[in-house]
């Protein structure tokens, strides 16, 4: 597994969030070529991240055209990190009151449970 960041220098502080490629593959052909794009956040001072969201990856097979696939593929992925990062601030930088987070929570229990969800 390989991790890929723009800018794997940047310093960050716990609660900090960045969109990362990440390659999977294997020696044999055991499994398919992995690039995941996700958003991943600092937990801990050690370095820990876990994953936020995913926003796609790329599956290929080893075989015919592989390489062409790979690298389609990758330049597609990394055409949207741009757009992530810049949709991660705007909503960390989003404040909601009260009224609205309630709002939001029974929104997205309706639409988890339907009508029958129980305050």
């Amino acid at each position: 597994m390989i991790r890929f960041r723009q800018d794997p220098d940047r310093q960050m502080a716990v609660g900090d969030s960045v969109a990362e490629l990440v390659l999977t593959n294997s020696h044999d052909r055991s499994s398919a070529y992995q690039l995941d794009l996700g958003l991943f956040r600092l937990i801990c001072l050690n370095g820990m991240v876990t994953p936020v969201g995913e926003t796609g990856g790329i599956r290929v097979r080893h075989g015919k055209n592989v390489v062409d696939e790979i690298l389609e593929g990758s330049v597609a992925l990394v055409d949207h990190v741009p757009n992530i990062q810049t949709a991660m601030e705007t909503f960390r930088s989003l404040s909601v009151d009260r009224g609205e987070a309630e709002l939001f929570a029974a929104s997205a229990l309706e639409l988890r449970y339907g009508d029958d969800w129980q305050r």
